[in-house]
């Protein structure tokens, strides 16, 4: 490591794939922190634009700055690009900052001084969700809390939705994710498996109460959902259910996990029908409904939620005629 106790190296790391028309501004965001003992490295996966050609300018542009680019020999997918970020990172804490996207000038600061103040693992601030000229887009997790959430506690507070399974809006203490690696056969939620297992671990995380993050909703982006990658969302949550199942302890738990696979099952179906799935395709999520019964829908928390999860297993035609009929769920 590269750093003092009150002034530690702190690796910005930046996945890449044809990234040209916006990284500049990612790579201008890292330039402009107000904290300063900064290194930020670049994994380019084979892209076909100019990425690399606009990376090494900014490089040459400022040389007074901490910059490493590296690329893959071939396209190899998001989870190996960060695997390789992450073994080329010499920092005692990381930061992953996705290319289209950029931080606030003093987010690094303000992601630091939440762990410095809370002694913990891991920092998450709260992020805008925009489009492209910067107007609000989607749906943002704006949870906030006192104090901190370790391990298991960590872990079911993401299957409530509490703790996204985001990387980019985190911070995290180097030595815990070291040993940890995204599954490059995983299709989709790699970065959620992969922060779920960080907890797991017994990993510790606080909480900033103010936006710092900026996630551009654009086509063509690294983690851009394909009609497939939605129904990938099933394999998910066996490999889920799988990681938190002997960590279960109580009835409360099993109700946790059971509500969240609900959930995501429901969000499944109506993205589904609203990109229009194949009938087969649909059919495959359904089956999946039949192991759940009333006394599980009973469980969830909210009018809406217990009423969408009927229709799906139900009556899920007169769901899927709310959805085509008019933008029921946003």
């Amino acid at each position: 490591m590269v750093g003092s106790l009150d002034n530690p190296l702190i690796s910005v790391l930046i996945p890449c794939y044809n990234a040209a028309s916006f990284i500049s501004k990612a790579l201008l965001s890292v330039k402009n922190q107000t904290y300063k003992n900064i290194e930020l490295i670049v994994v380019d996966d084979f892209s076909s634009d100019d990425s690399v050609v606009i990376v090494e300018k900014f490089i040459n542009n400022y040389p007074e700055l901490n910059i490493k680019l590296f690329t893959n020999e071939n396209n190899k997918g998001v989870s190996y690009t960060r695997n390789k970020l992450i073994s080329k990172s010499l920092g005692d804490y990381i930061l992953f900052l996705d290319s289209d996207d950029f931080i606030d000038d003093d987010a690094v600061e303000y992601l630091y001084n939440i762990i410095r103040d809370n002694d913990t693992d891991i920092a998450q601030c709260l992020y805008y969700s925009e489009d492209v000229s910067g107007a609000p887009s989607g749906i943002t997790n704006d949870f906030y809390m006192d104090g901190f959430l370790t391990g298991r506690d960590a872990a079911f507070a993401m299957l409530q939705n509490n703790i996204t399974g985001y990387l980019w809006h985190k911070m995290f203490r180097s030595e815990i994710i070291r040993t940890v690696h995204f599954d490059a056969n995983l299709k989709v939620f790699e970065d959620y498996e992969f922060i779920m297992t960080v907890f797991l671990n017994g990993a510790s995380i606080a909480f900033g109460s103010q936006k710092k993050y900026h996630y551009i909703q654009r086509s063509g982006s690294l983690t851009k959902q394909s009609l497939q990658k939605y129904f990938d969302r099933v394999e998910y949550l066996d490999r889920t259910d799988a990681l938190i199942r002997s960590h279960l302890t109580s009835e409360n738990d099993r109700v946790i996990l059971t509500n969240h696979k609900i959930t995501v099952l429901s969000n499944v179906y109506i993205n589904l029908i609203k990109n229009g799935a194949s009938k087969e395709t649909i059919h495959m999520l359904l089956m999946r409904f039949k192991s759940f019964s009333i006394h599980h829908i009973l469980n969830l928390k909210g009018t809406k939620s217990k009423f969408i999860f009927f229709l799906c297993k139900y009556f899920p035609a007169g769901l899927s005629c709310l959805v085509n009929a008019k933008n029921f769920i946003k």
